[in-house]
């Protein structure tokens, strides 16, 4: 059995070309959607619960950054995951070793503070 394809309806195609026409070229932001996935071999689709506020967020940065959500989503997972796994080989170590006492602390604020890396306040 052939299937008919899904098609928007002729008036709302025609009324997403004239809000597109009547658009300033310097208004509308380029988005690469596939930009992201040049160091990825695989994509998955998966569906998320997110709070409307954070969404609503999270699509303004997109648009801001000139980028898609999914990117945007994928680098922070990738951010938060990175992040977590240096507090485990942290915790790790210092199972082994000891806690890192306050001077070795100071220390490695020192270097991440000269390196621009810090607390978001």
């Amino acid at each position: 059995m052939r299937r008919e394809s899904a098609r928007m309806p002729e008036d709302r195609v025609t009324t997403m070309r004239e809000r597109t026409a009547a658009k300033d070229v310097h208004d509308v932001a380029t988005v690469l959607p596939w930009s992201y996935y040049s160091s990825m071999s695989t994509v998955v689709k998966k569906s998320v619960s997110v709070p409307d506020a954070i969404w609503a967020a999270a699509e303004a940065e997109a648009a801001y950054s000139h980028t898609t959500v999914s990117a945007l989503i994928a680098d922070a997972l990738e951010n938060l995951l990175a992040i977590r796994a240096g507090l485990r080989a942290v915790q790790e170590w210092e199972r082994e070793h000891g806690e890192f006492t306050a001077a070795e602390n100071a220390e490695a604020d020192a270097i991440l503070d000269a390196a621009g890396v810090g607390r978001a306040e």
